[in-house]
């Protein structure tokens, strides 16, 4: 709705408000740097006009606080502080805030007439890293205040002022934003630097590298490019942009790469594109590069396809490249291509595409483009297959036909090493379309226990004699000596990248996690890892490579450096008494595409309440965390993790009438409140929190034999006494200096004290307004993933029982954010909790999901309903694929006791309880929807 005060006050702001650098008015940045402009309030606050707009403005807003004490710091403030006070009727008075305390007469910092039993809200002219509002805060806070939130006439969005003060619990807003609302983001679109004509016309009918070539060899000797030519080789398409890149023969190393996108397609010529994007990845390159020496130089060009503008959910990093933009700074723009070294999620893709080549910061408005890629190498020159979509030369790793081969003549060669019944012999020979490194055969039983590998070396590797040489190495293990039952894996090294004498740093971060292997040759030694020894142990990249260096003998970091390293890509299969298929990260591979079969959830909660269940130890609680690979436990953890373990095994129990399973999750949780005293639970052993309290209280109210007790009660009430007047969620006094949880435990504690307060009405507030409207406003001002999984669960449950619409608005908010970054080709959500590739927690933001579906269902919105189930089951399919299956155990000691446990991502395999439970509650909460609505599921479903 159109505001005619704002309209006004930023028409005002834009004319008066900015003070542009002169002669005569020079201006400078705080740390003495000289500036263009500066926003200058006082040119429009101490006009009469300006000040009244800017004071009904604020006014206005202060309307959504609790607040009449208003305060403000520095000079800038006082005539916005003193309009409002003015213009309040009454309702406001006014403080001033030193920036030291004063020494003599009253002593004070806080000046005026201040009420330390009130809350505060803060004002000023603007806002950009936040110094002066935390300065502020403390002042009001160090004088025994509580500060509700602040205001500014304008901010510096994406600087993180507004940003750490509300995700600290601050109500902090801003009314005008300097760059879209005063339009000083400016015009800033990127521009070349135009070439000079060329001198000579390059030849006719070359490919793309070839031509860069030309353009390379004529730039360097002329300073001038070639005239494109006529026509290529071929017609080539560069609609979406080019890029070409200079790199090192035999080293791999990359001197120089650059070039540009067409946002345009209209404006790209593959003749003219060429030649510009080699002079352009000449003219930036690291350190320059001579005529000399373009002899030991290898060249590609790489072409996009036109760049198709996409929303996060259509990120798909094996096959697209992207290109973030920022709608603020146009000049802001950076991409990345597809199947790169280094990444091996969407997530890493994007988060390198925007944050670290483009540099737009977290929650700067921007576009996103995708590209198909075409890469075209000087011919007789290799290249590392990395930047494209995956081919022939790439893809075969999932070829399970190929898989079989290759495992037969393994189990047929270790046969004929211990001279038993079997057939070495092929049909016809085994062809890769790659030179091979090396290969290993490693055969397993509940653990490893039998392992061969040949290197290839520098001849070409000829499979057929490097199976046989790792086939009777395997043979060989002592610890081999019955293999009537063990699983064969065969692994094939392939593109090898070397990396030379590299730090340990630098190694780790060319790794693709879990998807190859490292060599190390350290003096005469040579020992290589692979890949799935970092999956299976669920370490780090350094650690891995650490691994690595330790098994060559080097011992320490500073050592490591004088080694070679080189990476090699891996593939794999697994070969199980005959089921033979391919492996990825360690595991076999399921694809999570929509045609690959149908998920039947029955039977994967029946898999994970398994889990769960068999998880339970003497103190009733589930074990915290389970390394299938070693068998080793950690009993004990966050007891808000265990309890939510029971909880989901109680609904399990219940969904499935498994009567077992329900008495479990009743005597683990009784257990529990026999050890909550003064509303808190502490179980010996475990750690506790207000989420622990939260989410035991959750469980009980489902439960009729527990919700009676009078712990339950001390529960309820201890955590009502966290509502504030204001709608924070928290302690009766917020503080800068006592930090609260504002992304998962609100949501938790509003689902957990509705469903309690169904069977004890007296436990709930009069009204839940005032926690919908504050968390509210804090989802659209900072949306975080820890609120987008839990504040749609707490909604649902204050929607059921106050039927309140806005409970239902913030819930339908929250989760349609979730669902624009929910990647179509895996049904996982793009969420920062866990840093580098989609988790687990795709389970725990189905759980905010599901509760927003009841919501839908309970209001006849058919239409969200559809979209909300379709994400479930997407989410379930993503889940799947981390649940741990019987053919998943057989590199594992933990054996059976694995099976229905839910890994953390891809790459890691630890079995955390609430990786289990947070799942197998969404998958309930959807699958008991699904029955008592009646609605079948609204999109295809797989394992």
């Amino acid at each position: 709705m159109a505001d005619p005060n704002r309209d006004a006050l930023a028409t005002h702001l834009r004319e008066r408000g900015i003070l542009y650098a002169s002669a005569t008015q020079p201006i400078r940045h705080r740390n003495g740097q000289p500036a263009p402009w500066a926003f200058y309030s006082w040119n429009a606050t101490l006009t009469e006009t300006g000040l009244r707009l800017a004071a009904r403005c604020l006014l206005d807003r202060l309307k959504g606080f609790r607040s009449t004490q208003i305060a403000t710091v520095g000079y800038t403030g006082m005539p916005l502080l003193s309009a409002c006070v003015l213009l309040g009727e009454g309702r406001y008075t006014g403080l001033c805030i030193r920036e030291q305390r004063k020494t003599y007469i009253a002593c004070r910092r806080v000046e005026g007439p201040f009420d330390p039993r009130a809350p505060v809200v803060i004002i000023d002219d603007s806002i950009s890293s936040g110094t002066s509002l935390r300065k502020a805060i403390d002042a009001i806070e160090d004088e025994g205040g509580e500060v509700e939130g602040a205001i500014a006439l304008v901010q510096f969005p994406h600087r993180g002022g507004l940003d750490w003060a509300n995700a600290a619990g601050y109500r902090a807003e801003a009314i005008l934003d300097i760059w879209s609302d005063l339009k000083m983001a400016g015009s800033q679109r990127p521009r070349r630097a135009a070439l000079p004509a060329g001198a000579v016309a390059a030849p006719e009918g070359l490919a793309p590298a070839a031509l860069a070539r030309v353009a390379a060899e004529t730039w360097l000797a002329t300073g001038r490019p070639p005239r494109p030519p006529r026509a290529l080789d071929l017609p080539h398409d560069c609609a979406g942009g080019v890029f070409v890149s200079f790199r090192e023969q035999g080293t791999e190393t990359r001197l120089a790469r650059d070039g540009f996108w067409h946002f345009d397609s209209t404006q790209a010529d593959p003749r003219r594109d060429v030649i510009a994007a080699t002079v352009e990845a000449l003219r930036t390159a690291a350190r320059p590069v001579a005529p000399a020496d373009l002899a030991r130089l290898k060249i590609a060009v790489t072409l996009f396809s036109a760049l198709e503008a996409i929303t996060l959910g259509d990120l798909d990093f094996r096959r697209y490249g992207i290109v973030a933009r920022s709608r603020v700074f146009p000049g802001k723009v950076g991409g990345a291509l597809p199947n790169t070294q280094v990444f091996i999620s969407e997530m890493e893709q994007y988060r390198q595409a925007r944050q670290a080549n483009a540099g737009i910061v977290a929650g700067e408005p921007h576009d996103l483009f995708r590209h198909e890629v075409e890469k075209h190498v000087e011919a007789g020159a290799s290249w590392l297959p990395y930047g494209v979509a995956e081919g022939t030369s790439t893809g075969w790793w999932c070829d399970a036909g190929l898989g079989e081969r290759i495992t037969a003549r393994a189990r047929g060669l270790l046969a004929r090493a211990k001279s038993e019944p079997g057939d070495a012999a092929a049909a016809s020979p085994i062809t890769l379309p790659c030179r091979i490194e090396g290969v290993a055969v490693r055969l397993y039983r509940a653990g490893l226990v039998g392992y061969g590998i040949a290197l290839a070396g520098d001849a070409d590797g000829d499979l057929e004699a490097l199976l046989a040489d790792a086939a009777a190495q395997a043979a060989a293990d002592p610890r081999a000596a019955d293999r009537h039952d063990v699983a064969v894996v065969v692994s094939i090294l392939h593109h090898a990248e070397p990396l030379g004498r590299a730090k340990i740093a630098h190694v780790a971060w060319k790794l693709r996690r879990g998807l190859d292997a490292l060599e190390v040759r350290h003096a005469s030694r040579t020992a290589v890892l692979l890949p799935s020894v970092l999956t299976y142990n669920s370490l780090s990249r350094e650690d891995f490579t650490r691994t690595a260096a330790r098994l060559a003998g080097v011992l320490f970091d500073a050592e490591a450096g004088a080694v070679e390293w080189r990476t090699l890509q891996c593939a794999e299969w697994v070969d199980q008494a005959g089921a033979v298929c391919p492996l990825r990260f360690g595991f076999p591979e399921r694809s999570s595409a929509p045609d690959a079969g149908v998920l039947d959830l029955g039977s994967l909660v029946a898999r994970l309440g398994g889990y769960v269940s068999g998880a339970i130890g003497g103190d009733g609680l589930p074990c915290y965390l389970l390394s299938p690979a070693s068998g080793n436990v950690q009993s004990r953890g966050t007891a808000a993790r265990a309890i939510h373990g029971l909880a989901a095994l109680g609904m399990a129990g219940a969904f499935l009438d498994l009567p077992d399973w329900s008495a479990a999750a009743a005597a683990g949780l009784a257990r529990c409140l026999d050890h909550t005293h003064d509303g808190a639970v502490r179980v010996p052993g475990w750690e506790g929190a207000v989420l622990a309290d939260v989410v035991l209280l959750a469980a009980v109210a489902d439960s009729p034999s527990l919700v009676s007790r009078p712990e339950a009660a001390d529960l309820a009430r201890r955590l009502a006494a966290r509502l504030r007047p204001t709608g924070r969620i928290g302690g009766a006094v917020k503080r800068m200096d006592r930090s609260e949880d504002h992304d998962f435990t609100p949501g938790a504690l509003l689902a957990a004290l509705a469903r309690f307060a169904e069977t004890h009405p007296s436990v709930a507030p009069a009204s839940f307004t005032p926690q919908i409207a504050w968390y509210a406003h804090r989802f659209a001002a900072l949306p975080t993933w820890g609120s987008a999984g839990w504040l749609p669960q707490g909604m649902a449950a204050v929607h059921r029982l106050t039927g309140d619409p806005a409970a239902a608005a913030l819930a339908f908010s929250a989760t349609d954010w979730s669902l624009e970054r929910q990647l179509k080709v895996n049904g996982a959500f793009l969420e920062d909790l866990s840093p580098d590739e989609p988790s687990f927690n795709t389970g725990f933001i189905a759980e905010g999901v599901a509760a927003s579906l009841a919501i839908a269902l309970a209001v006849g919105d058919t239409e969200r309903a559809a979209r909300y189930a379709a994400s479930v089951e997407s989410a379930a399919r993503f889940m799947a694929r981390l649940t741990i299956l019987p053919e998943d155990v057989f590199a594992m000691r933990a054996g059976a006791a694995a099976v229905g446990g839910v890994r953390a991502t891809l790459s890691s395999s630890d079995i955390r309880i609430d990786q289990v439970s947070h799942t197998l509650h969404a998958l309930v909460t959807y699958a008991d929807l699904q029955r008592r609505y009646g609605f079948a599921s609204p999109a295809p479903r797989v394992a």
